[in-house]
């Protein structure tokens, strides 16, 4: 399988494209690059958005871990038929 995701002059090669036109083959031998390649494409993050997605959902996932290691019940939220309903996970108290 030839691939191409070397820069172009019109269109910039991002990270989910490259990763697409990658994955179509059935393995790295089967890959042929047809040019070289900018390496930041791999090791830059996506996008700002999504960086700024993973610090808030690492931060709930920190401060989540260290209320139950305080001993709180770990309760979450559950959207039913425009119901809200408060479930504890530890205790399975609703």
């Amino acid at each position: 399988m030839i691939v191409d995701i070397g820069p172009t002059k019109r269109f910039p090669v991002d990270p989910f494209a490259a990763y697409v036109a990658l994955s179509r083959s059935r393995g790295r031998e089967s890959i042929h690059l047809l040019r070289d390649f900018d390496d930041r494409i791999f090791t830059r993050h996506p996008s700002d958005e999504l960086s700024d997605e993973d610090e808030r959902l690492e931060r709930l996932a920190t401060e989540t871990k260290n209320k139950y290691d305080m001993g709180y019940c770990i309760c979450i939220r559950i959207r039913s038929h425009k119901v809200y309903l408060y479930m504890c996970v530890l205790c399975t108290r609703v």
